[in-house]
C-alpha cells in the first residue's frame, strides 16, 4: 500500500520571524514538525507574518522620524499669511487705523465714536468658538460626557451668527458617524464600538439642548437689560448679521470690556490682497476680558485655566481675537468678520506677563491718581487733558462741552464718577434739553 504524501515526518528548515525588544528581524529556525502542515495554511502563516512585520517596520520607521524631529514649537495666534503687500505707506497706513480703532475700542465710554470707521453701508458678522479648547472627546469614556456651559460667553453668544449645531466641533469620526446615518445601510462601512456609540449619542444629545437653549436666546434678546441705551443704536436681531453703520455700533458698544494686548510677538497684522482703493487685511491678538466682580464662582467653574488674576484689578478671562475686513483707502470698513475664541491654557503661562503689563498699564492711565499728576495747583488738569477728558464725556453722553466741562468740575474730574453722575441725573429726567444743544 502506498504512503500518502505529505505524512512523512521529517526535520526541516523553515524561515521565521523573530522579534526582539521592538523590532523584527528575519532567522532560521529548525522545528520538528509532528503532524502535516498543508501549503495553504503555510501561505496564510507566512501572510500573517508578513503583514506583522510590516506593521512593525511602519511603527519603527515612525517612531525612528518623530525622535530626529526637532521639536516645534506650539503658537499661540494663527500661522503668517505671505505677505503680498510691500507698499510701506500702505502698510503704515494699515497700522495706524487698527492702532487708533483699538483706542477708541478699548475704552467702552469712547466706542459711540466706532461710528467714524465704518461705511454707512457696512456689514459685519461677529461668531465664536467657546468651546474650541475642550479636550480630545476620541480619550472620553463618560456616556454623560457634556461640555458645561459658560455663562462668561452668554453676550457674545446673543450676537453670534455662526451655525455650528451646539456651538462645539466633534471629531472627524463623529462627523463622518452623523453622515452615514443618512446613507443606505449597504453603504455604510463598520458600526461604531459600544463606547463611542454612547459618547455620539450624548453629544448629540447635548447638541440638540445647546439648540434649544439658542432659541431661549433669541428670543429674550429682545427684552436685554441693555438693549436701550442713552444715544446708542439698537443692536440687530439676535444671531443675526449687522447691517449698517448704526447696527454695527449698537452691537460693538455691548460687548463686553476688552484690552487688546499690542506686542510684535502676540499679534499679526496680514494683508491678503491689496487693490487699491482697496485693502483686504487680518488682525490677530490676544485681548484681556474683564470679569464682572458679582459673577458667581460656580460661573467660573471649567474655565479656571482660562483666566488671569491681575492684582488688585481682579481676573481676566483671555481671549484670541481675529478679525477679517475689508477696508477702503478713506479709512473706513465695508465689511468685517469678527471671531473670538478662549486662549488655551497651555499658553496661558507664556503669555501671562505680557497681559498683565497691558492690562496694568491701561488701567494706570484710567484711574484718578494718574490724573491728579497733571492736576494744577488750582485743582484743574493740564489744559490738553482737560480737552480731552471733556470730549470723552461728550462723545459717550451726547452733552455739548459747556455741560460736559461742568460735569467734569463737579466730579473733580473723574470721567467714571461724571458717567455715573450723568446716568442718574438722566434717569431722573433733571437735565435740560439745552444740555444736548449745540453751543
Amino acid at each position: 500500500m502506498k504512503k500518502r504524501r505529505g505524512f512523512k515526518k521529517k526535520e526541516f528548515t523553515d524561515e521565521l520571524f523573530a522579534e526582539d525588544e521592538g523590532e523584527c528581524n528575519l532567522v532560521n529556525a529548525s522545528i520538528l514538525r509532528v503532524e502535516h502542515v498543508s501549503s495553504k495554511t503555510k501561505r496564510r502563516n507566512r501572510k500573517k507574518t508578513l503583514k506583522k512585520l510590516e506593521n512593525i517596520q511602519f511603527l519603527n520607521v515612525c517612531d525612528k522620524y518623530l525622535a530626529s524631529k526637532s521639536r516645534v514649537l506650539p503658537k499661540v495666534l494663527p500661522e503668517i499669511l505671505p505677505q503680498f503687500c510691500s507698499n510701506p505707506e500702505i502698510l503704515n497706513f494699515l497700522s495706524a487705523f487698527v492702532n487708533n480703532y483699538i483706542n477708541v475700542f478699548d475704552v467702552k465710554q469712547l466706542r459711540r465714536k466706532l461710528s467714524e470707521f465704518y461705511d454707512p453701508s457696512a456689514y459685519l458678522t461677529f461668531q465664536i468658538a467657546p468651546y474650541v479648547c475642550q479636550s480630545s472627546l476620541n480619550e472620553c469614556s463618560d456616556k454623560s460626557y457634556r461640555p458645561k456651559y459658560q455663562p462668561l460667553w452668554a453676550t457674545y453668544e446673543r450676537f453670534a451668527v455662526n451655525s455650528l449645531p451646539g456651538g462645539f466641533p466633534l471629531p472627524s469620526w463623529a462627523w463622518f458617524a452623523v453622515k452615514e446615518e443618512s446613507m443606505p445601510r449597504r453603504l455604510r462601512g463598520p458600526s461604531l464600538c459600544k463606547q463611542d456609540r454612547k459618547l455620539l449619542k450624548s453629544l448629540k444629545g447635548y447638541q440638540m439642548g445647546h439648540i434649544q437653549r439658542l432659541v431661549s436666546v433669541t428670543r429674550s434678546a429682545s427684552s436685554a437689560s441693555d438693549r436701550s441705551i442713552t444715544n446708542i443704536p439698537p443692536p440687530p436681531i439676535a444671531r443675526m448679521e449687522c447691517r449698517g453703520s448704526d447696527q454695527v455700533l449698537g452691537l460693538l458698544c455691548r460687548l463686553p470690556d476688552l484690552v487688546h494686548v499690542r506686542s510684535d510677538r502676540y499679534s499679526h497684522l496680514d494683508v491678503i490682497w491689496s487693490e487699491l482703493p482697496l485693502v483686504c487685511m487680518r488682525y490677530s491678538c490676544i485681548a484681556a476680558e474683564s470679569v464682572p466682580q458679582d459673577t458667581r464662582p460656580s460661573d467660573l467653574e471649567g474655565i479656571s485655566d482660562q483666566l488671569l488674576n491681575i492684582a488688585p484689578y481682579g481676573n481676566y478671562a483671555v481671549r484670541l481675537v481675529c478679525r477679517m475686513l475689508i477696508l477702503h483707502q478713506s479709512g473706513k470698513i465695508l465689511q468685517e468678520d469678527w471671531c473670538v475664541t478662549p486662549l488655551p491654557s497651555s499658553y496661558l503661562q507664556e503669555c501671562s506677563l505680557i497681559i498683565t503689563e497691558a492690562v496694568s498699564n491701561f488701567m494706570t492711565s484710567r484711574t484718578p491718581s494718574t490724573l491728579a499728576s497733571t492736576l494744577k495747583p488750582g485743582g484743574m488738569p493740564d489744559d490738553s487733558v482737560c480737552s480731552k477728558l471733556v470730549e470723552e464725556l461728550s462723545i459717550a453722553t451726547g452733552m455739548n462741552k459747556a455741560y460736559s466741562l461742568q460735569c467734569l468740575t463737579e466730579c473733580r474730574f473723574d470721567l467714571d464718577s461724571a458717567l455715573h453722575s450723568f446716568q442718574k441725573v438722566h434717569e431722573a429726567g433733571l437735565l435740560p434739553a439745552e444740555a444736548f444743544s449745540l453751543i
